[in-house]
């Protein structure tokens, strides 16, 4: 079952139990405070970018369907030969121990106003929702 309120946070804590991600920051998109804009060290940004539902029994109030998260990797412009690759794989690996439905990897980018190169990671999976 996927719980759609706790899903960013179930990310983070995966990440956060892996050593590889010590030195990383680990942000929820929707957190409730201002995000830092200019990152010192490498931060994971997690969110929700799609979510459908319908129902999945007749007479019954079971919903399913498909919820793809989302962790985008910052990596700050002075940080001269960090390894995205490696980072992605990392965050494949802590997330995708539950069955996803696709992964997905964006190109890597320029953002001027955090001053830092940006990739989006996605990860869509399908099950019973619960949005409660």
């Amino acid at each position: 079952m996927i719980d759609f309120s706790k899903i960013t946070a179930q990310i983070i804590e995966k990440l956060s139990q892996n050593d590889y991600f010590e030195n990383f920051k680990m942000i929820s998109a929707f957190e409730p405070r201002q995000k830092p804009t200019i990152p010192k060290r490498p931060a994971i940004v997690c969110g929700i970018s799609e979510a459908n539902a319908q129902t999945a029994a007749l007479g019954e109030d079971v919903l399913a369907g498909q919820v793809t998260a989302y962790a985008d990797i910052y990596a700050p412009y002075s940080m001269r030969g960090f390894d995205f690759l490696q980072t992605a794989g990392r965050i494949f690996q802590c997330i995708c121990s539950d069955v996803p439905v696709s992964i997905g990897a964006g190109s890597i980018t320029a953002d001027d106003e955090s001053e830092c190169f940006v990739m989006r990671l996605t990860v869509t999976f399908s099950d019973k929702i619960n949005f409660d």
